[in-house]
């Protein structure tokens, strides 16, 4: 089916840079790791002659321009992933607009085309900060992918558009959101085929899971992180300063999270990207035809 296609999505962020900055607030360079990851992911797609959308960190932009131009001529999509990783509700307006501008800069600079898509740091688009959709809008922004409709997320909401609609904001805007697709287990809803879930269960849980997206006609958006692609283990004391302190115990058990399962990634990817057509989402985003007025405050 024509409009049956997946979305394969990266937010293109650095792990140490963000576990240095969790840590102590100081932004660094990032590691050399993120360039393997990278390409580990540019040639799986570029095997399927497969097109993504990379949703861009503007600190990482700034420190790996060429990585970056790269990316984009092969062909892939250059969306938006804000500038310093923050979660929108965690910061005011004036600080996300702000953040939003810097990075748009940033990023349209280093490629020279403008972008369309944006997606906020851990999906955190909640309902206390739906009017940054209407900030978006007024920037030209086509898209949004920031929306978790599920209660599980840390910062999703089961109430929110829960499929691809065109959303008709304030002040004559619109903006399409293209949400995260979740799948009912056990009355909870999870994003199978993203993050975490893709690199934690069995690779015939997530065949099942595409399986039924597919037969049911649903174009669904995988979700991926650069990380979650590395062929060599984290360590995200490696991030830190040499005469950090921090818990042994717990520092163990982030290294053992973040690095389960990540073996498994690529295997699980080239499995579906041999069985099922992808496209961007800015393509994806054009296909929507559902319309609902958003309300805000």
């Amino acid at each position: 089916m024509e409009n049956n296609k997946f979305v394969f999505s990266v937010d293109w962020e650095d792990f140490s840079q963000l576990s240095l900055k969790y840590f102590n607030g100081a932004i660094s360079s990032p590691k050399q790791a993120i360039d393997r990851q990278t390409l580990l992911i540019l040639d799986l797609l570029d095997k399927h002659s497969i097109k993504g959308t990379f949703f861009v960190l503007g600190i990482l932009a700034k420190h790996k321009q060429e990585l970056l131009k790269k990316i984009h001529q092969k062909g892939h999509e250059i969306a938006l992933h804000g500038q310093y990783h923050e979660s929108l509700p965690s910061i005011s307006l004036d600080k996300i607009k702000a953040d939003l501008e810097e990075s748009t800069k940033i990023v349209t600079d280093i490629i020279g085309q403008n972008i369309y898509g944006y997606r906020a740091p851990f999906f955190s688009m909640n309902k206390k900060r739906l009017v940054v959709l209407e900030i978006l809008a007024s920037m030209g922004f086509v898209y949004d992918s920031s929306i978790f409709p599920s209660s599980l997320s840390h910062f999703g909401s089961a109430d929110l558009p829960n499929k691809p609609t065109i959303l008709q904001l304030k002040n004559n805007l619109s903006i399409i959101e293209l949400p995260l697709q979740t799948q009912s287990f056990f009355g909870k809803k999870f994003c199978i085929i993203g993050g975490s879930y893709l690199r934690i269960a069995p690779s015939f849980i997530i065949n099942k899971s595409f399986e039924a997206y597919y037969k049911k006609g649903k174009s669904a958006m995988v979700y991926t992180h650069p990380y979650e692609f590395d062929n060599q283990a984290l360590f995200m004391q490696e991030s830190y300063p040499e005469n950090a302190k921090y818990s042994k115990l717990k520092m163990r058990l982030n290294n053992l999270k973040w690095n389960i399962g990540r073996n498994s990634s690529l295997d699980k990817l080239d499995a579906v990207f041999s069985k099922y057509q992808f496209e961007t989402a800015l393509e994806s985003s054009k296909k929507v035809q559902n319309t609902s007025i958003l309300a805000y405050e």
